[in-house]
């Protein structure tokens, strides 16, 4: 099941010693231009030159926090991950100014001992970074300092990115939505995944799964839907369903059928739960168009288990609430120069949830406001694509949510340029000139 955590696997050798062809990392080819080994020994060659940059050998051998499991591990989902963090950070580094990198030394720093805050924040917007250098060829650093107050304390404010389209200059900027009842939610899911694994798949049956799991539950939400008396019913029971009291604003409802085997059927989403009562409030649930989690343990026995957010309208005003304070804090970029496009990168930090899951939150609760019209759109940044999958997987990470409302509104170029993938091949192949001309 997907919910094993890396710190429970057991310790291997560390990522810049590690023999690149017993990495594994996860999704990638065993073999050819971009396998496995390959992208591991060119991931070590750009670590090697980032830790110059930064000053920092001892780190490698001695890591620290966000990313030290990870760097410790050095395998499967840990060695893809480091891997196309490094792509991303070569392709930054290659695609500014000698001077420019200097700009860049304490975001990349923040890596390596930054707090989990900071780190995110600094990865984010160097992500987002190497992205939009990957996309367009004229690109920049804090485009409104002039070079020569690019290291004064004394320089405008100005934005993150400046990228050159036919239209002309587009500022971006890039940020956190820090929504943390979502993220502890996340969190709750997952743990709902183990404990319903556990209790009721090692019973071999077959259960399809859905759950509606309000937010701010009670801290015992785990016990009252995953415990042994409720694992206990979905097995001695083909289906049926539950109402649940979990100390939130309203309760959790879970429902279970006996379904074919998939290996056999395949999955048809007509197969999926239905409540005799619709909920609550049907706008206000947050689908998901696929299954959580698959798992088997025993030849007969596997689980299938969805499990869809219900929010209350106070939910929605409380997570509005912070992507409101995150772009706050960025609109003083945007008054330097009001006549050009500003857009800012927004990453959900929040674990699993996805931005096409909250979209329209912001398209129909934000935009009609009149006080945004200062910003032409969100680009809505995908972390776990980019961060975990391979890097020619060919799925978008960073996607425009343009304000129909803005004064600037968003160039229709930049509409068609952000919506496709990421760096893809292009990162990889400037990853590998550039490792190579430095070796």
């Amino acid at each position: 099941m997907a919910g094993h955590s890396l710190a429970s696997m057991p310790e291997q050798v560390p990522f810049l010693s590690i023999d690149p062809r017993d990495a594994k990392p996860e999704g990638f080819p065993d073999s050819g231009p971009s396998g496995g080994p390959e992208m591991t020994s060119l991931a070590q060659t750009v670590y090697h030159q980032v830790f110059e940059l930064i000053e920092d050998e001892e780190w490698s051998r001695n890591p620290t926090g966000e990313l030290a499991v990870y760097w410790r591990m050095a395998t499967g989902q840990a060695a893809a991950r480091l891997i196309n963090l490094a792509l991303a950070l070569n392709m930054l580094l290659t695609k500014v100014s000698v001077e420019d990198r200097q700009l860049l030394r304490p975001k990349i720093a923040a890596l390596f001992h930054g707090k989990q805050m900071v780190f995110e924040e600094n990865l984010v917007e160097l992500e987002v970074g190497a992205l939009l250098s990957s996309h367009f060829e004229v690109f920049g650093l804090e485009p409104l300092v002039p070079s020569e107050l690019r290291f004064s304390g004394e320089k405008p404010r100005s934005p993150d990115y400046g990228i050159e389209i036919p239209e002309g200059i587009v500022l971006i900027d890039a940020t956190v939505w820090h929504w943390e009842h979502l993220a502890s939610w996340h969190r709750l899911k997952t743990e709902l995944g183990e404990r319903l694994f556990h209790g009721v798949d090692k019973r071999n049956i077959q259960r399809d799964i859905l759950i509606h799991l309000p937010m701010k539950p009670a801290s015992n939400a785990q016990d009252i839907i995953g415990g042994r008396e409720m694992c206990g019913r979905i097995a001695d029971s083909e289906s049926g369903e539950e109402v649940l009291d979990v100390g939130a604003s309203r309760p959790a409802r879970i429902a279970w059928t006996s379904v074919g085997s998939p290996l056999s059927t395949g999955w048809n989403p007509a197969s999926l739960p239905h409540f005799s009562e619709p909920p609550i409030d049907p706008a206000l649930v947050v689908k998901r168009q696929s299954y959580e989690a698959v798992a088997t343990r025993f030849a007969d026995g596997y689980l299938h288990l969805t499990t869809e957010l219900c929010l209350t309208e106070k939910d929605v005003q409380d997570g509005l609430s912070s992507l409101r304070t995150a772009l706050k804090r960025k609109r003083r970029q945007a008054s330097a120069r009001p006549s050009l496009p500003y857009l800012i990168a927004v990453h959900l930090y929040s674990s699993a949830a996805t931005w096409e899951e909250f979209k329209p939150m912001v398209e129909a609760r934000l935009w009609p406001n009149a006080h945004y019209r200062w910003l032409s759109g969100i680009l809505a940044y995908e972390t776990y694509q980019a961060r975990l999958l391979p890097p020619n997987a060919g799925v978008r990470v960073l996607f425009p949510v343009p304000n129909p409302h803005a004064d600037v509104p968003v160039p229709a170029s930049l509409l068609a340029a952000a919506g496709g993938p990421s760096q893809a091949q292009k990162g990889v192949e400037t990853a590998r000139l550039r490792t190579s001309s430095a070796s």
